[in-house]
């Protein structure tokens, strides 16, 4: 349920304008990796040991905030791993992964 509303107001706020069939696939890209590049942030911050009351507030004040915001919740339900190595992984997966879904909500490719 959270990814279908994350998916929703992600396509609403990238594709505001934009026709739904004409979107550009290359578009949906470059926006999700950078919806994927925002995701690496909040969980890099989380392993790192900021407080979740200061990444949450270090969203913006917009429709992206709240995503960011939704983002924060699931990294910190991501213990505090105690290796870099197993951070470094474990912020790459949360990465591909709101990537990988942002493309198939956009695209309307569900598995």
């Amino acid at each position: 349920m959270k990814r279908v509303i994350v998916g929703a107001a992600m396509a609403a706020l990238i594709f505001s304008s934009a026709n739904a069939g004409g979107r550009d696939r290359q578009e949906v890209y470059e926006k999700c990796d950078q919806m994927g590049d925002v995701a690496m942030a909040v969980m890099t911050a989380r392993q790192a040991g900021v407080p979740i009351e200061e990444s949450l507030k270090s969203a913006p004040d917009s429709a992206f905030g709240a995503i960011v915001q939704e983002m924060v919740m699931w990294a910190y339900q991501v213990p505090d791993l105690h290796s870099d190595k197993m951070k470094r992984d474990v912020s790459e997966v949360f990465r591909m992964r709101v990537t990988k879904d942002c493309v198939k909500d956009l695209l309307g490719e569900r598995d």
